[in-house]
């Protein structure tokens, strides 16, 4: 066992700088308690926005995107919650969108309402990936304006 990482250097000022955690799928209070030490910066990944903790300017890649260009957001603030383990409702639809996916769906996200998700329609999967050039594996789209739930809202704005 490396000795090394089962130790927490501990910050000048706040000790073992322990944070409460949230999901960082649904962004409630997952109940844990994380010790940080001198990890007390967070950066933003520049290409998709991935917050990572350090307390230096991170040199390996994104865990997302595989960038290695970040940006300082802030310091820690007493108190502050930061993102921990997925609970177990993320957890159970991050399993089903992987189901879908190995089904043949096909990511998709909207720039104009920021919604994610997949589109399961087999003729719009089979045109996409036709398009792409990509037949196997994830793949995607992106709608600037026009998606599924931009559509709904136009034909039923009160269900906004």
């Amino acid at each position: 066992m490396d000795e090394e990482k089962n130790t927490i250097t501990l910050h000048p000022v706040h000790g073992a700088n322990g944070h409460l955690g949230y999901c960082p799928g649904c962004e409630q209070p997952s109940g844990e308690l994380m010790f940080l030490g001198i990890a007390n910066t967070v950066f933003v990944c520049e290409q998709c926005g991935t917050k990572l903790l350090s307390e230096e300017m991170p040199k390996e890649e994104c865990p997302t995107c595989g960038s290695t260009q970040y940006r300082v957001d802030h310091e820690l603030g007493t108190g502050e919650t930061i993102p921990g383990s997925l609970c177990k409702t993320c957890r159970e639809k991050l399993e089903h969108e992987e189901k879908l996916l190995k089904e043949g769906g096909i990511y998709f996200r909207c720039l104009t309402c920021n919604q994610k998700g997949i589109i399961t329609d087999k003729e719009v999967c089979d045109k996409v990936r036709e398009k792409s050039g990509i037949t196997e594996g994830p793949v995607g789209v992106e709608f600037e304006e026009d998606c599924p739930f931009c559509i709904q809202r136009k034909q039923d704005p009160e269900s906004n």
